[in-house]
């Protein structure tokens, strides 16, 4: 669990200007998750998701990854059920981007394939940021995690996400920034 925000069911005030970056960072210092990530890298979606009244349903789709639905006055975050948990994982995160800054702006959001825009850029940073934070990845390097796979298995994200972000963040053989 959470023990900060669902402990004390207290609601983070979301600013539509903060960056993607600060509010991921903004939501994982008031859950506590930057004080217990040690014991359990793997930050506990499902639960934040459902601090905020949201429901996440899997289904099948074809050629959807994800959407923010309202359906009668509850919001619903839908992750594609055909792709692997690790991809859904982010979908997820990335569709409650777009519940915090972004439901005024429509009734819902899909998210396709190769959709490009500033506020799927911004989702997608978020997502990034909230599910790989850089000291947790640093954090996991200097602990002997060095294989994307294994990164990937610890915090509940794909191998090719976290590749990019390590990349990102330039932590490698070669270039470790923790240790």
């Amino acid at each position: 669990m959470l023990r900060g925000i669902i402990a004390a069911r207290v609601v983070v005030i979301v600013s539509r200007r903060a960056s993607p970056e600060a509010l991921a960072r903004q939501l994982l210092a008031a859950t506590g998750y930057l004080d217990t990530y040690r014991s359990r890298p793997r930050l506990d979606l499902p639960s934040l998701l459902e601090h905020y009244d949201l429901e996440w349903y899997r289904r099948p789709f074809d050629d959807l990854s994800g959407a923010l639905l309202r359906v009668g006055g509850v919001y619903r975050v839908v992750t594609n059920a055909r792709h692997r948990l690790a991809r859904q994982r982010f979908t997820a995160a990335h569709e409650f981007k777009h519940y915090l800054t972004d439901r005024h702006l429509s009734p819902g959001f899909a998210c396709r394939r190769y959709v490009d825009n500033r506020l799927e850029r911004e989702a997608n940073v978020f997502a990034r940021d909230l599910l790989m934070p850089a000291e947790v990845l640093g954090w996991l390097w200097g602990q002997g995690y060095h294989a994307p796979e294994q990164i990937g298995r610890a915090l509940g994200v794909s191998a090719q996400a976290v590749d990019i972000r390590m990349a990102e963040l330039e932590i490698g053989p070669e270039k470790a920034l923790w240790g």
